[in-house]
């Protein structure tokens, strides 16, 4: 089960609010953060799917693998990322436990745990968790050693895209039941082996929610001897944008009264895209800040169905007329997105380094049209003329997207309306901006009618897999391109065999390239602002708080 890009629609807030107070006379130090929507109907980690939800599991939750903040595979309870075996014929991945595991009551975590969590995902899980589990068998070798054995042709691929997602849950807490239901008290309460447990009483449904977490002493990431520590963790809703700014700018001298009531934060993570927002933060002497590498790429879908832009020959054309490098200073600032020729971020995976963005004079863009049947003449409207009839049909073009994610402010609505003017101004070819809330934008963008172009905003996750909106007859391809050769390729891009899938990933950019299935825009990188009396901070893309074991509070 090939992990699924998932069609970002909306930015969501992470702020947090670090505070120093006295609790029984020891000093302690805490952490406040707040999202724009807690989603807390099911905590247990089989329906952790959104990404507020995903950051919760991030602390409650410890993985047999994981990502981190480069996108690089590192062990969590494995003392490294498995290697390559077999077992009576079948694929399988060896995997050995770190020593002194521990769960919160101090029990030590073990090879059956890592079963009843498989088990677990099969009876109660949804989706690729359920499939990988499904998919799966374990065969212990020794106290600390298990092997993981599949029968999938490209079984061992899994290491890198699938089994990150699984978080392992305690047996002996859980024994007797067959499956969690809604109503299981774990499900709201859940206990995992992370460096933070839930606190205090059962969380509930409501539009004010707030979540508290203890550090988990016995957590592997949280070592006793750390002076520096997190020790409390509080997560609020929190939906305006504004004031988290106006209490990010709140000076360290203010932002924490004697009485402990918490005012200013002390970190703010968003995907803040408006440059006066970002250099209102930046000129703060109290905070500094950090880019950090995610997977979202913002991108045109073309619908190869409907006239014009089913040729391959006219989407090049608007490949020429986006002038990204100066969209991107315009609007983002040169640190904020990287100009991409593909699906793949170049920060992060391979590429083909030779391929570069298409660029052209007005003269080779007009002369490109004419070629294709257009007529064009200053001040008028761009015209095909149908080589069979000899009818004269003008230039118009609908270009959809989320009103809610590139709203009227946003930098995404103003490259837009740039690209509108200039469109029409310079070329003659209407451009009808089409803006609708993210229930309508998915339901039109699936039903591949209404609309020529969309801009969409696509995040690849951990796993970077842009298959599913590529391969043809997959419902995630809003394009409805299809390719024989580029499906070939996809074949050789889930090779357990880096070299081989190195070459597919190559092969993969340079077709999307030169047959422009999507013209791949820029990839944004998010900036992180957090007070300076934080340290060690880093970033994991999506999921934020892997690392956080490793964070620190500088004393006052």
């Amino acid at each position: 089960m090939k992990r699924i890009p998932k069609l970002k629609v909306l930015s969501f807030t992470i702020v947090s609010s670090c505070f120093l107070s006295c609790l029984s006379g020891q000093d302690y130090f805490g952490l406040k953060y707040a999202e724009t929507i807690l989603e807390v109907a099911r905590l247990d980690p089989a329906y952790l799917n959104q990404l507020n939800q995903i950051r919760t599991g991030e602390l409650i939750f410890n993985r047999l693998w994981r990502y981190n903040e480069l996108l690089q595979l590192e062990g969590d309870l494995l003392e490294a990322v498995p290697e390559a075996a077999t077992h009576d014929g079948r694929q399988a991945l060896r995997c050995r436990l770190k020593s002194d595991l521990k769960w919160p009551d101090g029990r030590a975590i073990t090879i059956d745990d890592i079963e009843f969590t498989l088990e677990y995902y099969r009876k109660s899980g949804k989706g690729k968790k359920r499939k990988i589990a499904l998919d799966t068998d374990l065969v212990k070798e020794d106290e600390g050693t298990f092997l993981l054995v599949g029968d999938e042709k490209n079984f061992r691929y899994r290491k890198r895209m699938d089994f990150p997602l699984l978080q392992i849950i305690p047996k002996h807490i859980l024994q007797g039941s067959s499956t969690i239901s809604i109503s299981h008290p774990f499900v709201k309460e859940p206990v995992g082996s992370g460096p933070f447990q839930l606190s205090g009483k059962p969380i509930k449904q409501g539009s004010k929610i707030e979540i508290r977490y203890d550090r988990n002493n016995h957590s592997i990431e949280n070592p006793p001897n750390r002076a520096e520590r997190i020790s409390k963790i509080i997560a609020v809703t929190e939906t305006d944008q504004g004031n988290i700014i106006k209490m990010m700018k709140m000076s360290d001298a203010i932002s924490i009264t004697d009485n402990n009531v918490h005012r200013g934060y002390d970190l703010f993570f968003q995907g803040i895209r408006d440059k006066g927002s970002l250099n209102d933060l930046r000129i703060e002497k109290h905070l500094t800040s950090q880019r950090y590498h995610s997977n979202t790429v913002l991108a045109i879908a073309f619908n190869t169905q409907n006239q014009f832009v089913s040729s391959t020959e006219f989407r090049q054309v608007i490949d020429l007329l986006m002038d990204d490098n100066k969209i991107i200073k315009q609007q983002y600032g040169s640190d904020m997105a990287i100009d991409l020729t593909g699906p793949f971020n170049p920060v992060i995976g391979v590429i083909d380094n030779s391929i570069k963005d298409r660029v052209g004079s007005r003269t080779l863009i007009l002369k490109k049209l004419v070629s294709q049947g257009f007529r064009h003449e200053e001040g008028q409207d761009l015209i095909w003329i149908d080589p069979a009839s000899g009818k004269d049909t003008k230039v118009v073009l609908t270009l959809l997207y989320n009103n809610q994610y590139a709203g009227i402010f946003s930098p995404e609505k103003k490259a837009l309306d740039n690209m509108r003017k200039r469109f029409k101004n310079e070329y003659g070819i209407e451009i009808i901006l089409t803006g609708v809330d993210r229930g309508s934008f998915r339901k039109t963008l699936k039903k591949r009618e209404k609309w020529d172009m969309a801009l969409i905003n696509f995040d690849f996750g951990w796993s970077g897999n842009v298959a599913p909106i590529l391969r043809s007859n997959s419902r995630y391809n809003y394009s409805s391109y299809s390719s024989p050769i580029l499906d070939e390729y996809f074949v050789d891009y889930t090779s357990s065999d880096y070299r081989v899938r190195n070459e597919a990933i190559k092969q993969i950019h340079r077709h999307c390239h030169e047959n422009l299935p999507y013209l791949f825009l820029w990839h944004l990188r998010p900036e992180v602002f957090y007070r300076k009396i934080l340290g060690n901070i880093s970033i994991t893309p999506q999921y934020f708080f892997t690392t956080i074991g490793k964070w620190e509070i500088k004393a006052r």
